[in-house]
């Protein structure tokens, strides 16, 4: 995933922590979102066996029994954490220049075919096609052209026709699958990676 977050760099921040050991750490990580405990905004630290849980605030009398409950022994401290970077989605990217209507019609799936990237647009998306396309480019390093479907399956090899929106005009790539790699254009083939478990059976000959 591209991340689209880019000139500020965020510095370390201090932090009240919940010391845990590291095979209940998920455990603790649940009942802590639960309790709206948890630093969502910073990265969970380690110490030796022991996990640090970033929090918002210092747990109450109630949310303290609990936890001591859970852990077995409450340990808590003030330490420095990593800050995470949200790496921005198609829906974060679009929502600066599509209108919430129109947003609301971005299919919630993509076609991948090696570096090829498969939308399929209403009528309502044609004309924010550029749009949508280079956003489909920014949050998927690999892809390198992204194609509109422009018609319905035709004639008896199930090929159709396809729009550029971004990238290069270039259709001809190599899929991987289960350990096979296959050369094809996608406008001169019919291929579906949704079908990918239909190849299963001859993967053992391609690895």
């Amino acid at each position: 995933m591209f991340d689209y977050t880019v000139g500020k760099m965020k510095m370390d921040t201090k932090s009240l922590y919940l010391r845990v050991r590291k095979e209940n750490g998920e455990d603790l990580r649940r009942v802590l979102l639960e309790l709206e405990l948890l630093a969502t905004d910073l990265k969970i630290g380690s110490s030796g066996k022991d996990l640090l849980m970033p929090l918002v605030r210092q747990p109450n009398d109630r949310e303290s029994h609990e936890l001591k409950r859970l852990s077995g022994v409450l340990q808590t401290g003030e330490t420095t954490f990593q800050p995470r970077t949200r790496t921005r989605t198609l829906l974060d990217i679009l929502g600066e220049e599509l209108p919430p209507h129109v947003l609301a019609g971005i299919p919630k799936s993509l076609d991948i075919v090696g570096h090829v990237a498969i939308i399929e647009m209403t009528p309502e998306l044609e004309s924010y096609g550029t749009a949508i396309g280079q956003a489909i480019l920014n949050v998927n390093k690999n892809v390198r052209t992204v194609l509109a479907k422009a018609s319905q399956i035709g004639t008896q090899y199930r090929i159709r026709e396809f729009e550029v929106l971004a990238g290069e005009d270039r259709t001809e790539t190599i899929h991987k699958e289960h350990g096979c790699r296959y050369l094809l254009d996608v406008r001169k083939v019919y291929f579906s990676a949704r079908l990918g478990f239909r190849t299963r059976s001859s993967s053992q000959a391609c690895a």
